[in-house]
């Protein structure tokens, strides 16, 4: 069913599995360059699960297979068109199977639509699965990425965190058992993190909350057996200690984005999220 993905024998794997097993996830992440491959992908998979031919998905000629692109001169997702299709998943499938929803662009989207596709993903359909394509996938909110199985059909770092904040962050999850003794080292972070420059500040500190969202996510990920290929960090071990849901740290995030701009530390915040993580 996959041969044309070719070289990407992981992705082609896994969704092999997940087909057979009837567990492909209700919201994929497809990220690459290649927009035909991508499409290719999509309609194949919405004709196994729509039980139809990939001939009728590429006509758009099935009534459940909804594909939705940017708009306008400035080429963005219109809140209005999200929200017929949000209001669509909801809906009853007409020919009773399922229902499959392509967002093409992904990350054209402005906060209000994000915030509305959030709480698509937060409370899914069963019969229903929603595609998200994009060559940007770092631009697409964390809790959106986080919610979603990603597919990548090219090798890529989505996140934009320093090397060596990278690795100091990694190695402070890697210490549960002494966390008191690793304030020194939240402190270096957050000097590697904050910046002089406020546009920089704000980017590195969205770069350092997304990669710990990720990181939460892919241990999820490696729990259920997901495949390496849908890691955000794949060189990253297992945690072998019990870790807070994905949906607990994008809360925990959240309030912490609050104190910052009530000019909390962000040493405080960080002690505060890495805390939450290695004691759960």
């Amino acid at each position: 069913m996959f041969e044309f993905l070719g070289a990407h024998v992981a992705v082609k794997d896994y969704l092999s599995k997940a087909v057979s097993e009837n567990k492909l996830p209700h919201a994929l992440l497809l990220t690459g360059k290649d927009q035909k491959k991508k499409e290719d992908l999509v309609h194949v998979l919405a004709a196994h699960l729509l039980k139809t031919n990939v001939e009728r998905i590429q006509r758009g000629a099935h009534p459940d297979f909804y594909s939705v692109r940017p708009e306008g001169k400035a080429g963005m997702h219109a809140i209005d068109s999200l929200r017929i299709l949000i209001d669509e998943v909801h809906n009853t499938p007409f020919e009773g199977v399922g229902k499959v929803f392509v967002l093409h662009e992904a990350d054209r989207m402005q906060p209000a639509c994000s915030n509305a596709l959030l709480k698509t993903l937060e409370e899914p359909n069963l019969d229903t699965t929603l595609i998200l394509l994009t060559e940007r996938p770092s631009e697409i909110l964390p809790t959106i990425r986080s919610r979603t199985a990603i597919l990548s059909l090219e090798i890529e770092k989505p996140l934009a965190l320093p090397d060596e904040a990278e690795i100091l962050l990694f190695s402070l999850f890697s210490h549960p058992s002494i966390y008191p003794k690793i304030i020194l080292e939240i402190e270096k972070l957050s000097s590697l993190i904050e910046d002089e420059d406020p546009l920089k500040r704000h980017q590195n500190r969205e770069a350092l909350f997304s990669a710990i969202l990720m990181w939460v996510r892919d241990q999820e990920a490696r729990r259920c057996k997901e495949g390496a290929f849908s890691l955000f960090f794949p060189q990253e071990k297992e945690a072998g200690f019990p870790l807070p849901t994905i949906e607990k740290m994008v809360k925990e995030i959240d309030e912490v984005r609050d104190h910052l701009l009530r000019n909390i530390s962000l040493t405080t915040c960080l002690d505060r999220v890495i805390a939450r993580v290695v004691t759960s």
